[in-house]
């Protein structure tokens, strides 16, 4: 479901509110359960926002920073979409990132 919807959003971005509309009749017609209903819609939600900015992800890898189930997801629909990509440890970012900033104030200082 997940995969089939970040197709759907690549293909046709401007059907998304009424793909959001199917999830819903999905249950009700199809006795689609919860767990492929939340499938679809992150792949709805993921796909479109992906084909939003097709026009600005290039050959590199994408790195992807977050939490590790919702990484997973972005990584496979890059992937749907033929992009490669690269997960980050957020907490080590962020680490770095505070030590960065704490270095660049302590050179202020001197």
């Amino acid at each position: 479901a997940f995969e089939t919807a970040v197709r759907d959003m690549l293909d046709r971005p401007d059907a998304l509110v009424s793909s959001l509309f199917g999830v819903r009749a999905g249950g009700l017609l199809r006795g689609d359960g919860s767990s492929v209903s939340r499938s679809r819609l992150s792949g709805l939600l993921i796909g479109a926002e992906l084909a939003s900015v097709r026009e600005f992800l290039g050959d590199e890898p994408v790195h992807i920073v977050g939490d590790a189930g919702l990484a997973a997801l972005y990584r496979e629909a890059l992937a749907t979409a033929g992009h490669d990509s690269v997960i980050e440890a957020s907490d080590d970012l962020t680490i770095a990132g505070l030590a960065t900033a704490v270095s660049a104030g302590e050179e202020k200082q001197t």
